[in-house]
């Protein structure tokens, strides 16, 4: 993301203040529009209208010397001395997208080798001349839960429980399971936005503060904590009707639509229709 810089004082400055407020609009969303573009200050004729503005505002622009008109349009006055060219812009994306993937390969290199080293350490801990028994297949088999019957609140074996802290893993996704509990425990939660936020949040937290043991354990008080502050937003939800009492007001608005005295004369005592 590009920034449009705007100086602290630019609001009182004598150039500043010669504008009407549509031409002070105009500066600041063109400014916006143009970092957002990387069109180094360069405002095109055309685009003019996107911004509610005439060519007679521009030229407020040009008479205290904030833009420059050009052939095919206006362009910021010094727009190189106050804000990133497109050049640099690239440049530190670059620079960015290049750490983090010098990151990412440090990361699965150490992965690799910790993996490794497990591995190797298990190979070497049965005693030399003993051969490691075979698993016996029944009893493994009998440990698996039962397929038809899955535990919603246990951990999803892909997002992993680990004896130490781990950073969260690059391929977190939200699985079957996760939406059906996020859906149950927090309606109304956007589960695929605060995810998002979630993996950005644990991405960016360095060292040890960025490792948990559970992973979803750590998904889900968040995604309770978007539905607290949710709820807390929404204010308290209205009484719940019962179906006596929807079943007495629907009989009233007859009673009143049609002026029909066929109806009779029912009232709610207790949760329950009377006559």
């Amino acid at each position: 993301m590009a920034w449009f810089k705007i100086d602290d004082t630019w609001w009182a400055h004598p150039k500043t203040l010669e504008l009407t407020s549509a031409a002070i609009a105009l500066w600041v969303r063109a400014g916006s529009w143009a970092s957002q573009q990387l069109t180094d200050g360069h405002i095109p004729i055309h685009v003019l209208p996107i911004f509610s503005a005439g060519p007679e505002i521009a030229a407020e622009l040009v008479t205290v010397g904030y833009w420059d008109a050009v052939s095919d349009g206006w362009k910021f006055h010094d727009w190189d001395e106050y804000q990133p060219t497109r050049n640099e812009v690239h440049s530190r994306r670059k620079q960015e997208a290049d750490r983090k993937a010098t990151w990412r390969a440090a990361k699965t290199a150490k992965s690799q080798q910790d993996k490794g080293e497990t591995e190797s350490g298990a190979l070497t801990a049965v005693p030399l001349g003993h051969v490691r028994p075979a698993p016996d297949l029944a009893m493994s088999l009998s440990a698996l839960p039962d397929p038809t019957r899955p535990d919603r609140l246990t951990t999803p074996t892909d997002v992993g429980v680990v004896a130490r802290g781990a950073r969260i893993p690059d391929d977190f996704t939200i699985t079957d399971q996760m939406r059906a509990w996020a859906a149950e425990r927090c309606p109304g939660v956007d589960i695929d936005l605060a995810t998002e936020k979630f993996v950005n949040y644990w991405q960016a937290r360095p060292g040890k503060n960025g490792t948990k043991l559970d992973w979803f354990a750590t998904w889900r008080n968040w995604l309770l904590s978007d539905f607290e502050r949710l709820s807390a937003q929404r204010g308290p939800l209205p009484p719940k009707v019962t179906a006596a009492e929807r079943a007495f007001a629907l009989t009233q608005k007859f009673r009143k639509e049609e002026n029909n005295e066929d109806f009779p004369n029912v009232r709610v005592v207790d949760g329950h229709g009377s006559d």
